[in-house]
């Protein structure tokens, strides 16, 4: 069943951070103009008006903005329950006050692992677990309900049990629990963080127990699932239950997104959320951006098409990296997507992935051959035309690319 309007809005309020987390999405990401004081209220008014239950305000770090208690007082203002997710090192006692005086609902401090070690390793900086503690403290004092956000990894899957007997010690109303994307600068720590399929498949199985288990304790939740799982999640919310907005306003399906749906200052959300078509097509046959372009696998009428991603190094290009390099990337170490056809290896760069995902997510013919010309319009090598021509033809061939969407 699809809402009426989203049920929250996942909104990063800025890039900005005093931490650089191994396994962030956001850094290494373009920097973007963010939102005035001011309209981030008339934000808020729009998302009032579209029957937003609740915000979430992230980023990076959303307390390096020094009016950020002011968007929070606005969002209560509006009858919208705000919630805020931050690291902790700022959240001292007057820091904790202030939050209560802004009427925030919930706080989510950032907590990888219940080894001091161990979490400051993943967050990058020395004295980060103590100072979420203290946080922790700081919130609890000033009776805000607290929860703890971790990023389900290599590096604390073995001990997420260990991180549930912590928050139910602490006596947390939560753990939220977030599935890790090869983004920012999880892309460049993948190895040492995602997990294999099995891996994940075995540890998703494990917190539809342990979420039975702690029922009675304290809420366990896990998010952006690609499917439902029994018991644990009903799949993956974005698009279907919640929205995205981005520090310049842009609003998008998801915070790992790459669709842009439409502005918070300029366009109609409940309008965009009912009828935008990237939406609806999505309520139909799901396809996550976050997990698009790595290292994945769709199946369609018994051929698959595989994709994964290649890490270039500085000075190499693309051809010395696969087998087949149709051109070389953009920029040095950059992202090159090598798609396997038929066992045929073709490799694109990040703009050739951008028409791959076009393909996957059931684009017709003709809409990706316009988007091919598009992508590449002005380049002389008539060679690349030549490769890009074959490379559709092939898929065409093979009948991957259909006018009804993929399956994934």
């Amino acid at each position: 069943m699809i809402l009426s309007s989203a049920s929250f809005v996942n909104w990063n309020l800025t890039d900005t951070c005093n931490f650089a987390c191994r396994h962030c999405y956001t850094r290494r990401r373009a920097e973007q103009n963010e939102l005035t004081a001011s309209e981030c209220k008339d934000a808020i008014k729009k998302l009032a008006q579209a029957n937003i239950f609740e915000v979430n305000l992230g980023g990076g770090e959303s307390l390096l903005r020094p009016d950020v208690f002011e968007i929070l007082g606005a969002m209560s203002d509006h009858g919208i329950m705000a919630d805020l997710s931050t690291n902790g090192w700022l959240v001292d006692k007057d820091c904790a006050r202030s939050i209560k005086r802004a009427r925030v609902s919930k706080v989510y401090v950032s907590l990888d692992h219940v080894e001091a070690q161990v979490h400051d390793y993943i967050r990058d900086r020395e004295g980060s677990f103590d100072k979420a503690i203290q946080a922790i403290r700081n919130l609890q004092e000033e009776g805000i309900p607290v929860g703890i956000s971790a990023v389900v990894s290599q590096k604390n899957r073995a001990s997420l049990v260990d991180i549930f007997e912590f928050a139910k010690k602490l006596g947390l109303v939560e753990v939220n629990l977030k599935r890790f994307r090869p983004f920012g600068n999880g892309f460049l720590n993948a190895e040492e963080f995602e997990l294999g399929d099995e891996q994940c498949d075995q540890t998703v199985s494990q917190l539809a127990a342990w979420k039975r288990q702690y029922q009675d304790s304290i809420k366990i939740t896990y998010v952006y699932s690609d499917f439902p799982v029994p018991g644990l999640t009903d799949g993956c919310p974005c698009g279907r239950k919640s929205l995205a907005i981005h520090p310049n306003g842009n609003l998008l399906m998801c915070v790992h997104g790459k669709t842009i749906l439409g502005h918070i200052l300029k366009d109609d959300v409940a309008q965009i959320w009912r009828t935008h078509p990237f939406l609806v097509k999505n309520r139909c046959s799901h396809i996550c951006e976050a997990t698009v372009g790595k290292n994945r696998t769709y199946a369609a009428n018994g051929k698959l098409l595989k994709q994964r991603d290649i890490r270039i190094p500085e000075g190499m290009t693309a051809y010395e990296a696969a087998s087949r390099s149709l051109f070389k990337p953009d920029t040095a170490d950059a992202s090159v997507s090598a798609v396997s056809l038929d066992g045929k290896v073709y490799s694109l760069n990040l703009a050739g992935t951008m028409v791959f995902e076009s393909i996957t997510s059931g684009e017709k013919v003709g809409d990706i051959t316009k988007k091919f010309k598009q992508v590449f319009a002005g380049r002389e090598d008539g060679k690349l035309r030549e490769d890009i021509g074959a490379m559709l033809e092939r898929m065409l061939e093979t009948k991957v690319v259909q006018e009804a969407p993929l399956t994934t």
